[in-house]
């Protein structure tokens, strides 16, 4: 599953003498559903928070009065009086400028290959754009999943998401992080690979952060 492809001489001289299991170059650095997705989470941070800082900056922006509520106190703002909202629009405006960049991000993700990925006894190695990174099959949970013509991996590492919910503390959870294989030929067959080099090069079962699927 090596086929006809010329690698970059960077990634020759990382592969050395090895034997690669598989090369395969992905189509994108993540498929187009996941990009949506968090592209529209990202519209959905700018335009609340966009919201939330007009209705702070009204005042400013009109040059009259406004009341807002701090520690259950109400509190007068307008010219010449805008101290107790500076920190407030400072956080929105952070919120704000993380979601134009979630937004940004992603919409380049989906037009942006995902680069050459190559599979060695002992590790995964992506060279994208000049840009060279090798993973130990130790780092992935074992968990895969095959959708169509790509494969994804999933990392042990991950991060913490606040789920929807009521009450003062609702639940969270670690969503864990992905290496995604895009539109790649012999997925089963390759996913099949990555699963074995997974198992051969975990010493001791890991607890996997979420199922796959």
């Amino acid at each position: 599953m090596i086929g006809n492809i010329n690698l970059p001489p960077e990634l020759t001289t990382t592969i050395g003498g090895e034997t690669p299991d598989f090369v395969v170059i992905s189509a994108r650095k993540v498929p187009v559903k996941e990009a949506i997705t968090r592209r529209v989470l990202g519209l959905g941070m700018i335009v609340m928070a966009s919201l939330v800082l007009l209705a702070f900056l009204t005042p400013l922006l009109t040059g009259t009065e406004g009341t807002i509520e701090i520690n259950n106190v109400s509190t007068k703002v307008g010219p010449g009086n805008w101290t107790p909202i500076l920190l407030p629009v400072i956080i929105i405006s952070i919120f704000l400028l993380l979601g134009i960049y979630m937004t940004i991000s992603n919409i380049l993700n989906i037009f942006g290959n995902g680069g050459y990925f190559v599979g060695l006894p002992t590790r995964l190695i992506n060279f994208r754009n000049g840009h060279l990174e090798s993973i130990t099959w130790d780092q992935f949970s074992g968990n895969t999943k095959t959708d169509k013509d790509t494969l994804y991996l999933e990392k042990k590492t991950g991060s913490m998401a606040v789920k929807s919910g009521f009450g003062k503390h609702p639940p969270s959870r670690v969503v864990p992080d992905f290496l995604y294989l895009v539109n790649i030929p012999d997925v089963y067959e390759i996913g099949a690979i990555c699963a074995q080099r997974i198992k051969e090069n975990n010493s001791t079962p890991s607890q996997p952060i979420s199922s796959v699927g």
